[in-house]
């Protein structure tokens, strides 16, 4: 499919600007990609990569629309840990506790919680700026940091045998940047991007300097959502 129709067929379609759906009596995350997107592009997918996958919401979408489908969940943060492992074993995606960046080892984390207690914030590589903390104040980042496994996106395909990626879905808290210098030689053919904005994160990624690299190695926005892109790659793009 040429890139303008893709762009013209993504331009009609609704946006559901919702941040949580119910499954099975429980309230999970979800993002503003649209499932019917990857219907359209791809037809079936075989893998996805969902990283920052927090509670699973968007695993399991992934898994609902397209049976048979490889979705590889990576989480960060150590308070999530056990509850995704259960919730990925009843619906059937592979979890992978650890933080996803540009080395192979270990990296800073710093976790998150509402009003001191609730485990239903972010965590992140980065801490919070005062701007965060304004706009955000029940959101409580601990002060001190955890060390916890980080993997290039390279370095896990390369474990794994795999070497197509249909869709990465990121939602990284400010290392958007870290997550995409780790693909190296692994391009996959669509990158979905979430960001929470410039002023955020102390030394996290910039929107402009995340859309310059990800052009440079050959995609295209193809879905601007401000904060939400979508890209493709060239070499899935008809002339």
């Amino acid at each position: 499919m040429k890139l303008e129709e893709i762009k013209k067929i993504l331009e009609n379609q609704e946006i559901k600007m919702v941040d949580s759906y119910e499954l099975d009596g429980k309230q999970y995350g979800r993002s503003l990609f649209d499932v019917e997107w990857l219907k359209i592009i791809t037809k079936t997918p075989n893998i996805i990569f969902d990283i920052g996958c927090y509670d699973g919401g968007d695993s399991i979408r992934f898994i609902k629309s397209y049976p048979g489908v490889n979705v590889f969940s990576f989480e960060a943060s150590p308070l999530r840990w056990g509850g995704l492992i259960d919730t990925a074993k009843k619906y059937n995606f592979n979890v992978i506790c650890k933080a996803v960046g540009q080395i192979d080892g270990m990296c800073k984390f710093y976790d998150s919680l509402i009003d001191d207690e609730r485990v239903d914030a972010q965590g992140s590589m980065f801490q919070h700026t005062d701007f965060y903390k304004q706009k955000y104040p029940r959101i409580k980042q601990k002060k001190e940091f955890s060390e916890i496994p980080c993997i290039r996106v390279d370095t896990f395909c390369e474990e794994n045998n795999i070497n197509k990626i249909d869709l990465v879905h990121i939602d990284v808290e400010g290392a958007e940047i870290n997550v995409i210098r780790g693909f190296n030689k692994i391009l996959p053919k669509m990158v979905f991007v979430e960001t929470l904005g410039d002023e955020m994160f102390f030394g996290g990624t910039k929107s402009d300097e995340l859309n310059e690299l990800l052009l440079s190695m050959g995609y295209f926005l193809i879905k601007d959502l401000n904060s939400d892109r979508l890209y493709i790659h060239k070499n899935y793009v008809d002339d």
